[in-house]
């Protein structure tokens, strides 16, 4: 019986934003017969929902919101561009940053736009989430940045052959 290897994690999505059409989509190295697909799988969001955080402080705000969470070496008053602590994805600024925004402000927005097993707003902080500690998919996050990208004008993706693939 041959030794079949785990599965890998790996999972690109590649859209055209201007018509939300997946155009490219590979949800493992070594394509496997037996379901090694990572294409719908959740893993931890990590950094990936950082520019969700600051889209919906620049929407609530109106202008870019100016941390005071420097880099670690920098004195706490040393102000960080939102553009800056994203750039380089800084985690204090953001974590302060969702903090300072209402109850549940993120992981609604989170929710709306489409990340399934993003807690549900519960009436506390959610600066946490910052960080991405909650489980997308590579589809959900595609789907989501499409929408970003349009400028927030959400479209369901679209899948340039046969249909949108099967749950792994």
């Amino acid at each position: 019986r041959p030794v079949v290897p785990p599965p890998d994690g790996v999972a690109i999505v590649v859209v055209d934003v201007a018509t939300a059409t997946v155009t490219a989509l590979v949800g493992a190295r070594v394509p496997r017969a037996d379901g090694g697909d990572a294409r719908g799988r959740p893993r931890s969001a990590g950094s990936t929902l950082k520019p969700f955080l600051y889209a919906l402080a620049l929407d609530r705000g109106g202008r870019d919101p100016v941390t005071r969470a420097g880099p670690l070496a920098a004195p706490p008053s040393v102000a960080t561009p939102a553009s800056e602590a994203l750039a380089v994805s800084l985690n204090l600024p953001a974590v302060r940053l969702a903090a300072a925004l209402p109850r549940d402000a993120f992981a609604r927005l989170l929710g709306a736009c489409g990340f399934a097993r993003v807690r549900a707003p519960e009436g506390r902080r959610d600066a946490d989430l910052a960080l991405g500690t909650d489980d997308v998919t590579p589809l959900e996050l595609a789907e989501a940045a499409t929408a970003l990208a349009a400028g927030g004008q959400h479209r369901p993706l679209r899948f340039a052959v046969d249909g949108p693939p099967a749950p792994p």
